[in-house]
């Protein structure tokens, strides 16, 4: 706490920083005014540029303008002024005779003046200043507010070219990110830093007050190295007072603006000018308490700055609040609802004023609400809707809203009690649909959710139900790894079906290609399924996100890697900027998965575990193991074995089924696991079992990625056939990359390792870019070719480094692979990790006097005497 409390770095100033210095060293003006908003960073950064005069050794001194001292002469300049003069001095004397006591501060050489809030000063103060930069008395950093009016003086400095002025913004998303993660000691995540942004506008004086509400009141928090905000705390009083200063001389009728933007922005500026009395929006534009803008062909007003609704919300009393919600519906309704938005703002409002509204505009609504992707608001409207008598099909919104959402308890009990009381397929198809997708995707209960759409398929008679609930069983036999069966029940759906059946239909297809590793036609899929994805009424529309999941799959799989990463970056900041968790959470969980084949492990481990704490927030299982996988594999890739088999451990307390898509990547995760605790024979088991398993499902995809795994482990000669032949059942450059670099392997072709160094660099694989650089630079050196090895370790150690710390054996034995075996590498790992002689030969099969065997012939080769050596030995390689 106290270190917040504490000043805050300068950061995303250095260009700034940097024009300073070059505006002194050029000697073309002899002042600076930094210009920009209340709150922007003008006083920091012109105290830094102060802090670095005095560092020069140049004399300083500074001011401040204000509103107490502005009537007096020379108030703001006082304090570095001698006794006033008495009242026979003519002013033009007090003028001289102030500059001469300012020059003199200088001690003979040139003062750097700083003059804070130069837009307060009074008349004489300004005229001063402008006459120390006219004839470069001193030189002078002023500082002003841009919504504020400057005396003349102040404004001829940059008028008539005497200053440079520079116009300050507020700070950017990445320049607050790194602001926040050096003030708190340790990464935000994307929905954490994106509140804080958003909240703030990039006011830093706003966001320090923000984090500090935030420690206070315990919602800001580190959970797992993360700093997560938790809920959205309330400003404290301290920012209270700051913008209670900003907005507490406005009297009506402007303050009904403000109200009724606080509570309903953005507002069309008609519909402002509407509010009672003129309102003079000019005036308050100027001011910076609104701003305006266009919306296609309407003018809209929102507040000048988020934390101005806050406040205003906070202090509103709350049957003024009820007053003015129920102006703006009233408005809306009397010149009718032009937009689809008008209407879901119209329901809100009414449903906050305590307006009643008919059944079916608040089921409407809530459709709306649904469709959008707003949960929050769609549950309460749902709520509404079934309180103001909306029928089934309000209840059959609120429990799709509670699927949605992840609120499990209530979920199921709705949708136990809606089945007996459907009336027809339709509602029939939906509420099995819902308990499909909740099954599914919170539960992981593939083979239940199978039977619920089976039993419900052989009940329907409308062609459209039915394929509603086949198109949802094809999916939950997706999710359960039956590819091939998958496939099979979406074909007549495909074939027949409209609307958004079709579209899920299509985006299931698309899934399952992607496994199968047909990456075009899965694309293709895609783009059918965005195309028949226009009917929203019924069942939910598809949520965009899922079609984007299939094209960032697709791009992974074909080895597109920085297009996938791009595409999954994009989407999950979209998700953070529009509040949508899900979102967020699926693509963090995309990100990992492509920063994994990257190799960024530390990136990876980031975005598994921001995704790890969503979906767990959302209590969405099946998710959260997926996520958990990740995780654990990062670890492994860095070498952590102990954290990696704490994940694991909390994946296995999940208690699912065993058997589902994704479990691939959980047995290479354990694969890997074992790698980094020195137990390679156990390794090999894991990957070869998941092997069989993704070749008997059809999931050629995952089938190369685990194949590949036991190349890069030591296992090339065994795998490298089938790695060929799915080459050409698998599309892209990735699948051949890898059937190359196992060739390679078995061949121990430098020339051809570098080939596929090269090509895995290409597409972003920097970690079994690495790799096969490393094996390289092994066998070049075993051929006694010591300048290229030379060349091939430099270009391993530099890929490396983009690994974020990832260690592999390839990466690892460099040094030692090229004069230890696989097997003696193994017992030497085992060994250093504290494993007696006995334990090893029983984890490997053999004697203990094999093991002590390669013990010895390692410690000869390696020049060290001893267990205990082994460590250093085996990690400086």
């Amino acid at each position: 706490m106290l270190e917040v409390l504490n000043p805050w770095p300068l950061v995303g100033r250095s260009r700034e920083l940097e024009l300073l210095a070059d505006v002194l060293a050029a000697g073309d003006h002899f002042a600076v005014v930094l210009a920009g908003r209340a709150g922007v960073g003008k006083t920091r950064l012109a105290s830094e540029w102060l802090a670095v005069a005095e560092a020069r050794g140049l004399a300083t001194a500074r001011v401040k303008g204000g509103q107490a001292a502005s009537g007096l002469p020379f108030g703001a300049l006082a304090p570095l002024l001698p006794a006033a003069p008495g009242p026979s001095v003519e002013p033009a004397d007090m003028l001289r005779r102030a500059r001469e006591d300012i020059v003199a501060l200088g001690r003979g050489g040139p003062l750097v003046l700083l003059v804070d809030d130069a837009h307060l000063l009074d008349d004489a103060s300004a005229t001063l200043v402008h006459q120390l930069v006219s004839t470069r008395s001193a030189f002078v950093i002023a500082t002003v507010r841009t919504e504020a009016p400057a005396p003349d003086p102040v404004i001829a400095l940059w008028k008539d070219e005497l200053a440079e002025r520079l116009e300050l913004e507020p700070l950017g998303l990445c320049t607050i990110e790194a602001l926040l993660s050096s003030v708190l000691d340790g990464p935000v995540s994307g929905a954490t830093l994106h509140q804080f942004a958003e909240r703030s506008a990039g006011n830093a004086m706003y966001l320090r007050e923000l984090v500090l509400a935030g420690m206070e009141s315990g919602d800001l928090s580190n959970q797992d190295g993360i700093w997560r905000l938790s809920g959205s705390p309330a400003v404290s009083s301290r920012l209270v007072e700051l913008i209670e200063a900003r907005l507490g001389a406005v009297q009506d009728p402007e303050r009904k603006v403000l109200d009724a933007l606080a509570l309903g922005e953005p507002l069309g500026v008609g519909c402002l000018r509407l509010l009672g009395k003129p309102v003079k929006l000019e005036e308050l534009e100027a001011r910076g308490l609104i701003v305006t803008g266009y919306d296609g062909r309407r003018l809209e007003a929102r507040l000048g700055h988020p934390l101005y609704g806050e406040v205003i919300r906070a202090r509103m009393p709350a049957l003024r609040s009820q007053v003015v919600r129920q102006g703006l519906a009233d408005r809306v309704h009397a010149v009718g609802a032009r937009r689809r938005e008008d209407a879901l703002r119209f329901a809100t409002w009414c449903l906050d004023a305590g307006g009643d509204m008919a059944p079916d505009l608040m089921v409407a609504a809530a459709v709306t609400a649904r469709n959008l992707w707003d949960l929050a608001l769609a549950e309460r409207l749902t709520e509404a809707a079934v309180r103001a008598g909306g029928g089934m099909e309000a209840l059959l919104l609120r429990a799709e809203v509670a699927v949605l959402q992840g609120r499990g308890q209530d979920a199921e009990e709705q949708l136990a009690a809606l089945l007996p009381l459907a009336t027809n397929d339709t509602q029939r198809a939906r509420v099995t649909a819902a308990r499909v997708e909740y099954l599914v995707s919170r539960l992981g209960r593939t083979d239940e959710a199978v039977r619920v759409a089976a039993e419900a398929e052989s009940m329907l008679t409308d062609p459209g139900a039915r394929d509603l609930v086949m198109a949802k069983r094809a999916f939950a036999l997706h999710a359960g790894g039956r590819i091939p069966e998958a496939l099979e029940a979406l074909e007549p759906v495909m074939a027949r079906s409209q609307g958004s059946s079709a579209a899920f239909a299509w985006y299931v297809g698309g899934t399952c290609l992607v496994r199968i590793g047909r990456y075009a036609e899965a694309l293709t899929f895609n783009e059918k399924c965005e195309e028949l994805d226009v009917d929203c009424s019924g069942s939910p529309p598809l949520n965009p996100t899922r079609r984007q999941t299939v094209r960032c799959g697709a791009l992974i799989g074909a080895g597109l890697l920085r297009d996938a990463e791009e595409l999954a970056a994009t989407a999950y900041a979209a998700g953070v900027a529009g509040g949508s968790r899900t979102v967020q959470a699926v693509f963090a969980m995309y990100l990992a998965r492509v920063e994994l084949v990257m190799g960024k492990v530390s990136d990876a481990r980031h975005h598994a575990l921001e995704a790890r704490n969503l979906f767990r927030e959302k209590h969405w299982i099946n998710m959260s193991r997926t996520t958990l996988s990740q995780l654990a594999l990062a670890h492994a890739l860095g070498g952590s074995a102990e954290q990696a088999q704490a994940v694991l451990a909390e994946h296995k307390a999940l208690g699912l089924p065993e058997e589902y898509l994704n479990d691939i990547e959980l047995a290479r995760a354990v694969a890997w696991a074992a790698v980094a605790a020195g137990d390679m024979s156990a390794a090999g088991e894991h990957l070869r079992k998941a092997a069989v398993r993704a070749r008997r499902r059809g999931d050629f995809a995952w089938e190369a990625e685990t194949l590949h795994d036991l190349a890069r482990l030591g296992w090339a000669q065994e795998v490298a056939p089938r790695l060929r032949a799915l080459a050409d059942l698998v599309e892209g450059h990735l699948s051949t990359a890898r059937a190359d670099h196992a060739a390679a392997l078995v061949a121990a072709d430098p020339e051809a390792l570098s080939s596929v160094s090269v090509a895995f660099e290409a597409m972003g694989a920097w970690l079994v870019a690495a790799e096969a650089s490393a094996t390289a630079a092994v066998s070049l050196r075993r051929a006694e070719e010591p300048r290229k090895a030379v060349a091939a370790e430099l270009r391993a150690a530099e890929l490396a480094r983009r690994c974020q710390g990832a260690i592999t054996p390839a990466l690892r034995a460099i040094q030692t692979q090229a004069i230890l075996s696989t097997r003696e590498i193994e017992v030497a790992t085992l060994a250093s990790g504290g494993l007696a002689n006995k334990e090893i030969a029983s984890r490997l099969s053999v004697s203990v006097r094999t093991v002590e065997n390669h013990l010895q012939r390692v410690y000869e080769k390696l020049g060290v005497a001893r267990r205990a050596d082994l460590t250093q030995a085996l990690g400086s390689v």
